[in-house]
């Protein structure tokens, strides 16, 4: 979905089993940064949709951009911490 080199053009990213914004971590601790992320993805996703209620296109797609960054930061950051968590029992 995202080449690897476009971090640096994204909002919201996850690296290393947590999610960041503009390159610092979204919470305290890794589960902070998750909720948090949920949160922010639930709020910009109602966002949009008020925006294109309004006849805010740009605002909406910014918007709807903004929930989709979090939403894969959130399902990327889950499966590196299922892959690490199911290499720790192998060990």
């Amino acid at each position: 979905m995202r080449a690897n080199n476009q971090n640096d053009r994204l909002t919201y990213w996850s690296a290393g089993g947590t999610i960041l914004v503009k390159g610092q971590p979204l919470g305290r601790t890794d589960e902070s940064a998750l909720t948090r992320a949920r949160d922010l993805a639930d709020f910009y996703r109602r966002e949009a949709l008020n925006c294109a209620r309004k006849g805010d296109q740009e605002g909406a797609r910014y918007c709807a951009q903004l929930a989709e960054e979090l939403l894969y930061a959130i399902r990327v950051t889950e499966t590196w911490r299922q892959a690490g968590s199911t290499y720790a029992r192998a060990a």
